[in-house]
């Protein structure tokens, strides 16, 4: 077990006990791991959907989300006490501790959560878009009520038609209330309210209806990483990243046999990879030049 310490972006400071997952071994402390994510464009069509039906889009997190999940029957891990406690009895004899549900940092534990919240949507009345992205659910609604969920680990992005009152209430009846009302009482979470992040996405809700999605905070930031005296003189505002000379400049560097320039290797890579995560999320736009940026990262010119 490891403590892990951290201080939150509201300036609390946190610690969490945690396994050292590296310690875990395949086919004996765990089995499968894997635990789907939802998708960047799934997360996007949420929001489409949300802005041309005019729904609202809700944000729940599921509080230390991973200690809801249970181990599967027969499932058991065993480990050393924390640091901070006595690691022998009063017979000299090492204690060890039974892991009675999972804990963060246990491999299997993402999948134990999934499991579960899968489950209990489905029991709700819920059906997932297999054919897709199974992280997405649908509540169909004999009178035309929205609500839909995509699942992003331990954040729900909650799409309803529900207009909701000061007190986050929908209308008497509806199917929001009682899904709310359910998700409340079976586990443990926070409504965070209209969702204003999502994956490093931020979210603006506009007067017409139309929803905005950009990562300013996140590009200013590897603008400050990378660039720590600001953007070039000669890039203009509104200009795509391209010019006549890229696509030679590219040829050229593949050609070479040597790594000219090796200590600029990891830099490049770390770019070109913060670069892709913008891309992916909301800036389809530079698409083409960090795809071709990708062919060059062991061998920058």
């Amino acid at each position: 077990l490891i403590w892990v310490y951290k201080v939150k972006r509201d300036g609390t400071a946190k610690s969490r006990l945690c396994m050292q997952g590296t310690t875990l071994e395949a086919g004996v402390d765990y089995q499968q791991v894997f635990s789907a994510a939802l998708r960047h464009s799934s997360a996007r069509a949420l929001f489409a959907l949300a802005a041309r039906l005019g729904c609202g889009v809700r944000s729940v997190d599921l509080v230390a989300a991973y200690l809801q999940g249970r181990f599967v029957d027969g499932e058991v891990v065993y480990t050393h006490l924390p640091p901070g406690y006595p690691e022998f009895d009063a017979q000299g004899r090492p204690k060890l501790a039974k892991v009675k549900k999972p804990i963060y940092g246990i491999q299997q534990a993402g999948r134990r959560l999934q499991r579960m919240l899968f489950e209990w949507l489905r029991s709700q009345g819920f059906e997932p878009l297999d054919d897709s992205d199974s992280c997405i659910f649908s509540l169909k609604c004999a009178d035309g009520e929205v609500l839909k969920v995509g699942v992003y680990v331990d954040n729900l992005q909650i799409v309803h038609s529900a207009k909701l009152d000061a007190n986050s209430r929908g209308p008497r009846g509806c199917a929001y209330n009682s899904f709310m009302d359910k998700l409340a009482s079976d586990w443990d979470v926070t409504d965070e309210g209209p969702m204003e992040d999502l994956l490093g996405i931020e979210i603006e809700y506009n007067a017409d209806g139309s929803i905005k999605l950009h990562q300013r905070k996140y590009i200013e930031k590897i603008v400050a990483r990378f660039m720590p005296d600001g953007p070039l003189d000669k890039a203009q505002r509104n200009s795509l990243p391209y010019s006549d000379e890229f696509l030679p400049r590219i040829n050229d560097a593949l050609s070479r046999d040597a790594v000219d320039h090796p200590e600029l290797v990891k830099p490049m890579q770390e770019m070109v990879g913060c670069l892709m995560y913008a891309t992916t999320s909301t800036r389809p736009d530079i698409a083409y030049p960090v795809h071709q940026l990708c062919k060059v990262m062991h061998k920058p010119t």
